[in-house]
């Protein structure tokens, strides 16, 4: 039910808020980050996603959940300056755009597409793939430059 996973989405938030306030903590007493608590964290941040990934195979409302656990994590790593926080919301970001498509898609392969839905599947992947190659090859330059500065900015991040 995605009420229950709602639930379980608040209470990871909950302990999440306590590990960074026990964190902040740490940082100001100038003691070490126990590994206990990054696996916490890990832990806190990972489960939840999972449940939502597994879920929306039955519902397609669990992608809307899982990607806005994701966006929040991602928020919440750039207010906090934490990468790992941002990386885990950008991959449930990205897991719930792929599984938004491919759920679908899955749907009709089982349902039994016939040869003209699979010519029309490749030929809308491969006008993407195409449209999406010659973009990336256009801006190759300034998507370096790019890249190199969210770098820098990502290096002063814990």
């Amino acid at each position: 039910c995605i009420r229950d996973s709602f639930t379980i989405v608040l209470v990871a938030v909950v302990l999440l808020a306590v590990l960074d306030v026990e964190r902040y903590r740490r940082i100001r007493k100038g003691l070490a980050q126990p590994e206990v608590l990054r696996a916490a964290e890990w832990v806190v941040m990972v489960v939840p996603l999972m449940i939502a990934v597994v879920e929306s195979f039955d519902s397609l409302a669990y992608v809307l959940l899982l990607a806005a656990e994701g966006a929040a994590l991602m928020t919440w790593g750039g207010f906090t300056r934490v990468r790992r926080r941002a990386v885990v919301g950008l991959i449930a970001i990205t897991t719930a755009i792929a599984l938004g498509v491919l759920i679908p898609l899955i749907g009709e392969v089982r349902d039994g597409l016939t040869g003209g839905g699979w010519l029309i599947v490749g030929a809308v992947a491969a006008l993407i793939f195409i449209v999406a190659g010659s973009l990336i090859e256009k801006q190759r330059v300034r998507i370096g430059e790019q890249l190199s500065r969210w770098g820098e900015i990502l290096e002063a991040w814990e």
